[in-house]
C-alpha cells in the first residue's frame, strides 16, 4: 500500500496553517457511484473541489498539500477492460496539477505494460518539474529489475512552501 510520508525540516512558523488533502484507492471510480447517490461526486466534481480549495488557500493565506496513495486502477471497466490497465484513468488524473505529491499502490504495479505506461507519460507528467529537490511522484520502495534504471519515481523530494518552510516528502 502506498503512502506518503511528510517529516518538517525547518522550523515551525508560528501562525502557518496548512490543510492537507490525500486521495487514495481511487480504483478507476472516476464517474462517481451513480448506484448510490449520497456517493455519487464524480472526477470533475473532485478537480473542482481542488481548484477552489487551491485558491482558497492564496485568498485566505494558508498552505494547500494534496497528496494521492495509489492505487489508481484495478476496480471498473475503465481501469481495467483495456489493453493497458489505466491508459484512460492515467490522463484524467493528470488534469489535477496541484499534487503535492502522488505515490504508487500495489494495483497499479500488477502488469508490465500498466508500469511501462506510468513511466512513459504519467511519472514524466508529475516529475517534469523536477528540479534539485525532486519530482512529485515519488516510490522510494519500488524499482525496476533492469539494471538501468532505478526507482519507478523519485525516492524522495524536498517541498519549499510558499511561507518559507521546507518538508521532505518520502513515497512508499
Amino acid at each position: 500500500v502506498g503512502f506518503v510520508c511528510l517529516l518538517f525540516v525547518s522550523t515551525y512558523a508560528a501562525g502557518t496553517h496548512f490543510v492537507l488533502m490525500q486521495t487514495t484507492d481511487i480504483h478507476g471510480w472516476v464517474s462517481g457511484h451513480p448506484h448510490n447517490a449520497t456517493l455519487n461526486a464524480d472526477f470533475g466534481d473532485y478537480c473542482s473541489l481542488v481548484e477552489h480549495l487551491n485558491q482558497r488557500s492564496v485568498d485566505e493565506d494558508f498552505e494547500f498539500l494534496l497528496f494521492d496513495s495509489g492505487d489508481l486502477i484495478e476496480g471498473t471497466g475503465l481501469s481495467d477492460a483495456t489493453p493497458i490497465h489505466g491508459q484512460y484513468i492515467f490522463p484524467i488524473m493528470e488534469k489535477i496539477q496541484n499534487y503535492t505529491a502522488l505515490t504508487i499502490g500495489n494495483h497499479d504495479i500488477g502488469h508490465a505494460s500498466t508500469v511501462q505506461l506510468m513511466e512513459e507519460s504519467f511519472i514524466p507528467h508529475y516529475n517534469n518539474y523536477k528540479s534539485e529537490k525532486g519530482g512529485k511522484y515519488l516510490t522510494g520502495n519500488s524499482y525496476m529489475k533492469d539494471p538501468d534504471h532505478n526507482f519507478i519515481g523519485e525516492p524522495y523530494s524536498l517541498y519549499h512552501t510558499r511561507f518559507g518552510q521546507k518538508i521532505l516528502l518520502m513515497g512508499w
